[in-house]
């Protein structure tokens, strides 16, 4: 499909939520996607019409139930984080987690558990580097390749989208993401990548994606085979390497609404997040089909 066309036309899709499942998480303003961290959800969002408007995180169990627990993204009684784009989790006093506001964005390195513990940011921020790396916007995410761990991020937009590969260590201590041996790795992906989700036993990174600017549900599949460094020398000739992804397989569904995040569950479900305040969560198996036509005005369920 051609990245221009327009937000509301039809498409085919190649797969369907089968046995779906709706939920609605309140108190999230707009969605923006799901982390699975130690059989816990976390879902998070943007209260855009909150005043002051700030980013939260809440908590939820496996099957659905809320933990009570909730996260506000402000320090101080200011919001920080108003638009969180993503969660890497390496331990439970070191998570990355990607704020994006008008193209531009910044990733925030925080003690998780002090961070619970307090409701908010106060004492939790460690340390804040500027992503300008980015072409449009960061979703951090923990991804491994070659026995090393790396913080994925990518873009949204219809062109020049890359998947980013940053060293954490360095990331932790430097100023930008431009900064020398921060980014270790890109290669090119497909359009409008809302968030993304490291599928370890595959060993791929799956591009949360629309299919047009704000609409559809897609997922891309980027397998996660880079050269090693001890092979190719420097870090940096790792990004000099040209790597296009951007036609690897992908999945389409038929909704119409504006997916923004995806797990795997470990039950084998899929878990999808849209930014609506009701229906807000979609749990069920993703089944392949023979490319069926959607439409905007058409019903997608049940199945």
């Amino acid at each position: 499909m051609a990245c221009g066309q327009e937000p509301d036309s039809d498409w085919k899709c190649n797969a369907i939520l089968s046995n779906a499942e709706k939920y609605t998480v309140p108190n999230i303003g707009a969605g923006q996607g799901v982390a699975l961290i130690n059989n816990k959800l976390y879902f998070y969002g943007d209260k855009f019409d909150a005043t002051p408007r700030v980013g939260v995180i809440v908590e939820y169990t496996l099957d659905m139930k809320p933990t009570g627990r909730t996260l506000l993204l402000n320090q101080h009684d200011r919001p920080r984080l108003t638009h969180p784009t993503g969660i890497a989790y390496l331990d439970k006093n070191n998570v990355f987690i990607g704020d994006t506001i008008n193209q531009k964005a910044k990733i925030y390195l925080l003690d998780w558990e002090k961070a619970w513990k307090d409701g908010n940011l106060d004492k939790a921020i460690k340390h804040v580097t500027i992503d300008d790396e980015m072409i449009n916007g960061c979703r951090p995410l923990l991804v491994a390749a070659n026995g090393r761990r790396y913080i994925a991020t990518s873009d949204y937009g219809n062109k020049g989208n890359e998947i980013r590969l940053y060293d954490p260590e360095k990331l932790a201590v430097s100023e930008k993401t431009s900064d020398e041996s921060v980014m270790v790795f890109k290669c090119k992906c497909g359009p409008f990548n809302q968030n993304l989700h490291w599928d370890a036993e595959a060993g791929e990174i799956l591009c949360v994606q629309n299919v047009t600017p704000g609409r559809g549900w897609r997922l891309q599949a980027i397998p996660l085979s880079i050269p090693d460094p001890s092979v190719l020398g420097t870090k940096r000739s790792l990004v000099e390497k040209e790597f296009d992804l951007t036609h690897s397989p992908s999945i389409t569904l038929p909704p119409h609404t504006e997916l923004e995040g995806y797990c795997q569950l470990p039950n084998g479900k899929s878990l999808f997040v849209t930014a609506h305040r009701k229906d807000n969560v979609w749990i069920g198996h993703v089944k392949p089909t023979d490319g069926e036509p959607t439409t905007k005005k058409g019903h997608w369920l049940p199945y």
